[in-house]
């Protein structure tokens, strides 16, 4: 990037500038504290908690018949889980059970989010 595009993209002012620059000069101060109110609250939110499946593995994956888990995982069961044995004890699977505050996966759930 050429020294000009760098020094005019540090000119551009910020949203929040540009907002306090659209203000007219007979808005109140309320007004501008409502503006900037509703900015804050838009960019500083703390994101809606995502519900997530637990155990979908052990409640729903387990219980599949056979037909339903060859067409979801395209492989029969048997051979689904002899890959799972050979993947744990391979040099592939994490040993880390260390995964800074997550529960480690395990050998069978990442075989069957890779062959999902």
């Amino acid at each position: 990037m050429s020294k000009r595009k760098r020094l005019v993209a540090l000119a551009k002012p910020s949203v929040l500038l540009l907002a306090a620059n659209d203000s007219t000069d007979s808005s109140s101060d309320e007004d501008d504290t409502q503006v900037y109110t509703a900015m804050f609250t838009e960019l500083f939110t703390v994101p809606a908690k995502i519900p997530k499946v637990t155990s979908y593995v052990d409640t729903t994956v387990r219980q599949y018949s056979e037909s339903e888990f060859r067409r979801n995982f395209r492989l029969p069961r048997k051979a689904c889980y002899e890959l799972v044995s050979k993947f744990e004890g391979s040099n592939f699977y994490p040993s880390s059970r260390n995964h800074g505050g997550s529960p480690a996966k395990t050998a069978e759930e990442h075989l069957l989010s890779f062959l999902w």
